[in-house]
């Protein structure tokens, strides 16, 4: 048996109501094991019923389509779990291959209502420690500028679920070793409806960019320009320095809003911040503690004197 084999996996986690990462528990889970070349070995698709709160709430009836009486009638996670563990030995797979960051915080809260109810949940840890977030690399792999949806992504690709809807733990793994197989096998230059995503997304993101370039600008300019940033903001503007331009903008909104935030006070504090490299603005008498012991550096400042620190700050080149 190939030791290469990949495994394509998602779970459902019990939703809605009171329930987060903490509380969630799991309702079903979904397989597809296939050969290095994607030659599909054996589907596994199981419901579960969560062990210290089965009784699902509406929120998540509607997301996932599940019953309550298919539930009640469902095995424990850690026994589904267990078979898992078995299939994974069969096939020798190190790594269960999920889409984002939701599954391991979910199945860590299936640990945690096993814990409290003091059931064994040995198979759910060693399942935990198997789940493998594979979603940027496939991302950067199909060169697409952001994360997309397994829905959206599997449609491109022809993908639709036997189920009817997604949400399904067994449809969305089909979906998931769709998109990964097509992202490593297929020519995406050549697939129309994948170019047109693809170009959704980054028109999408450069409104998103040209809409909070637009909103910082004015924001920027809701309060005047002094004498002295009028004739900066002059030269820079006939020298046709753009990024310059962009630099000043984006520093005078952080004052300007903090200025707007407290019109009646007068003392600030500028903090500069070493991860993320930046600047914030702070009211004097709200600048202590973490933020203070944070900042690599900080300056107090009258609001009369906003104006020359903005322009000390643009020659420093700090966004």
């Amino acid at each position: 048996m190939n030791k290469e084999y990949l495994c394509f996996a998602d779970f459902e986690f019990t939703c809605g109501g009171f329930i987060d990462n903490t509380r969630s528990e799991l309702l079903s889970v979904g397989l597809v094991i296939c050969s290095p070349d994607y030659e599909i070995a054996e589907k596994f698709y199981s419901t579960i019923r969560p062990c210290k709160f089965p009784r699902m709430t509406r929120q998540c009836r509607e997301l996932t389509g599940l019953t309550q009486p298919e539930i009640n009638a469902s095995p424990d996670s850690n026994e589904v779990m267990g078979e898992v563990v078995e299939l994974l030995k069969k096939y020798k797979v190190s790594s269960l291959y999920v889409w984002g960051n939701f599954d391991r915080p979910g199945l860590e809260g299936d640990m945690n209502q096993h814990r409290r109810t003091k059931n064994n949940y040995s198979s759910i840890k060693k399942i935990y420690n198997c789940v493998a977030d594979i979603q940027d690399a496939t991302i950067k792999q199909m060169g697409l500028p952001q994360a997309v949806s397994i829905s959206e992504l599997a449609a491109v690709f022809g993908y639709e679920p036997q189920s009817g809807s997604f949400h399904n733990a067994l449809s969305d793994a089909e979906a998931l070793y769709t998109i990964h197989r097509e992202a490593f096998t297929s020519d995406l230059s050549k697939n129309e409806k994948f170019l047109q995503l693809k170009q959704d997304r980054l028109d999408k993101i450069a409104a998103a960019k040209a809409a909070a370039e637009e909103k910082r600008r004015e924001e920027a300019f809701s309060i005047p320009l002094t004498e002295i940033e009028q004739a900066y903001y002059s030269e820079l503007s006939a020298k046709g320095y753009e990024d310059r331009i962009r630099q000043f903008i984006a520093i005078r909104a952080k004052f300007v809003r903090a200025m707007n935030k407290a019109p009646d006070c007068e003392d600030f504090v500028l903090a500069e911040f070493s991860q993320p490299k930046r600047i914030k603005v702070f009211r004097a008498e709200k600048f202590g503690g973490a933020a203070k012991y944070a900042s690599s550096r900080h300056s107090a400042f009258k609001r009369s004197e906003f104006a020359n620190v903005i322009l000390q700050e643009c020659k420093k080149g700090r966004p």
